[in-house]
């Protein structure tokens, strides 16, 4: 009969030789909706659950560096493959690159007998799919993803799009986590200057550029002050020079990449969240406006009206609708007893759909139908 010491010494030996690995960007260099995702993962205390070995794939740096970074994750990789103690890979994707990249890593794992699972973030890759694929990646897009031992969908929409193209009848709906604060106090002052924010990439598919021109009608009817703020990167200039020649300089900020307290901040003081979105599946930020009690108004896009019913937590508009954007803004600010209804209604679907506890507790419930053995099983 093995004694306390022995079984202790074999605990230590099944944690050191079964792992779960997961693949994606860097949570610290990495600037996007899957970084921000796996961070919160990670918040919300998936990798103490588990003993998971992360492996970064990417980061914002050089070519040569992003080669050099992608290269070290698959040797080392290979290596635990080699060493035998990966029970499970977590790969998380997003479009044309990042698939390719991490489809060596699934390739490798098959080659071994690991099964892969795979989590799709953003909109980027239906794109990539339909109109960026020929015959020949198409086909190995799909042997890829029916030989996964399941597929992570963000909504019910990308569900049934994914069904559509594969063979695999494993795709869960799993939707993105977010932490839920506490004790959320809006100052809802109808005479207080209002404050609408956007927090995405200051790209043209991220509907910013609608968004200005939607701000400019806003301001000229607007009962009551207004002021935009903008938390991230992109095409600054572009962004600028819209600004400048709506005259929109005394009421516009950008911000640039935000998070931590700056973020907190921004959203408790928050009125609105606007994310005009041209291509979208689940976007964090609307989540964080949700679980800060912020109304939103945005896109009738990929999963944004799972998250957003319209009229409830905010309003949902048809891609490039700047007269509705504006009007969808006012309503919201300009009527504060309507506004405080919508910022208990985003809280309640935060917490009913997006709580991080709930999304982490699936996601492990996935781990261990496919083989995963959890931290808290050698203790």
């Amino acid at each position: 009969m093995l004694n306390k010491a022995t079984m202790e010494r074999n605990k230590v030996e099944i944690r050191n030789e079964s792992y779960i690995v997961m693949i994606g960007p860097s949570m610290t260099l990495a600037r996007g909706g899957m970084a921000s995702v796996v961070l919160a993962y990670k918040e919300a205390g998936l990798f103490e659950k588990w003993p998971i070995i992360y492996l970064e794939t990417h980061k914002e740096t050089s070519i040569l560096l992003k080669l050099v970074l992608g290269l070290t994750a698959l040797f080392q990789f290979i290596l635990l493959l080699y060493q035998k103690k990966v029970v499970l890979l977590h790969a998380n994707i997003a479009g044309r690159m990042s698939f390719l990249r991490k489809s060596v890593f699934m390739l490798a794992a098959r080659c071994v007998g690991v099964p892969y699972m795979i989590h799709i973030h953003g909109s980027a890759f239906k794109v990539f799919y339909e109109m960026n694929s020929g015959k020949l990646m198409k086909r190995y897009i799909r042997f890829i993803f029916d030989r996964s031992s399941a597929i992570v969908a963000l909504s019910e929409e990308w569900q049934t799009w994914l069904l559509g193209i594969s063979d695999n009848q494993n795709i869960r709906l799993i939707r993105n986590p977010v932490q839920l604060p506490l004790n959320v106090i809006h100052d809802d002052e109808s005479q207080r200057v209002h404050n609408v924010i956007f927090l995405g990439k200051m790209v043209e598919k991220k509907g910013i550029l609608d968004l200005l021109h939607a701000f400019n009608l806003l301001i000229k009817k607007s009962p009551v002050p207004v002021h935009l703020w903008i938390g991230g990167e992109g095409n600054k200039i572009v962004v600028e020079d819209l600004i400048n020649d709506l005259c929109l300089n005394d009421h516009v900020t950008i911000l640039g990449w935000i998070q931590g307290e700056t973020k907190v901040q921004l959203l408790n003081n928050a009125d609105v969240l606007v994310l005009p979105s041209h291509n979208e599946v689940l976007p964090m930020s609307i989540l964080e406006a949700l679980a800060y009690r912020v109304p939103v108004v945005a896109s009738r896009i990929g999963g944004i009206p799972d998250a957003i019913s319209d009229g409830v937590e905010g309003f949902l508009v048809e891609v490039g609708d700047i007269n509705a954007i504006s009007e969808s803004i006012l309503k919201i600010i300009s009527d504060s007893e309507a506004r405080k209804v919508m910022r208990v209604n985003a809280r309640n679907k935060a917490e009913s759909l997006f709580d991080d506890k709930v999304i982490v507790a699936k996601i492990s419930k996935l781990y261990k139908e496919l083989g995963g053995v959890k931290q808290t099983d050698y203790v």
